[in-house]
């Protein structure tokens, strides 16, 4: 799965940092490059190397048609 993940943020890569280099001010604009995974952070090198993994989850409110309970 990560290779996925690695192929995407290398899809994504340019444009990702054309965008933080136009958009985010000088100062956090390092934080953003980590934030997004570019190639050149410690995030995208721990993955490609096998010391990170990407994990997605989602959270679901459960919900219920029983208007007793609500």
């Amino acid at each position: 799965m990560d290779q996925n993940v690695l192929h995407a943020l290398d899809i994504q890569s340019n444009s990702r940092a054309d965008f933080i280099e136009r958009h985010v001010q000088p100062a956090d604009q390092e934080y953003c490059r980590l934030f997004a995974g570019l190639s050149d952070t410690q995030i995208y090198g721990g993955m490609s190397q096998g010391r990170s993994q990407y994990w997605r989850v989602v959270f679901r409110k459960k919900t219920t048609t029983d208007i007793s309970v609500i």
